[in-house]
């Protein structure tokens, strides 16, 4: 597969994970965690991306890179479970499997809800 095809479909499945690209979303709770996701699948699938790179694909400045870094590093601190789940939903999408909308939302409910109670137990 050529490289510009897989950072094709690493951006789809990373927007349609995180409902958007960062530059898009706003700044609640629920969309600063969805960056960090979209980030986290983007920088984990495409390795070599650097952060203004990374930036950029996000709708951002490549001079804005510092955002792009900060929601890496809090990629980073998600239990390496809620990671590892986010990136084979991922993987799943990029490999063209068949999921139902009520199991992807149901995956990514247990998801959150792993998040939660590792913000609980920390």
């Amino acid at each position: 597969m050529e490289i510009g095809a897989k950072r094709r479909m690493v951006l789809q499945a990373a927007s349609v994970l995180a409902e958007g690209v960062p530059a898009d979303l706003g700044r609640t709770a629920a969309e600063s965690y969805r960056k960090v996701i979209w980030t986290g699948i983007v920088m984990e699938n495409l390795p070599g991306t650097t952060l203004p790179e990374c930036s950029e694909m996000a709708g951002l400045s490549r001079a804005n890179h510092s955002s792009a870094f900060d929601w890496l590093a809090k990629w980073r601190l998600l239990d390496w479970r809620v990671r590892h789940g986010w990136l084979v939903l991922a993987e799943s999408m990029m490999q063209g499997e068949e999921w139902n909308t009520r199991k992807f939302y149901l995956h990514i409910e247990d998801l959150r809800r792993e998040e939660e109670r590792g913000k609980t137990h920390a």
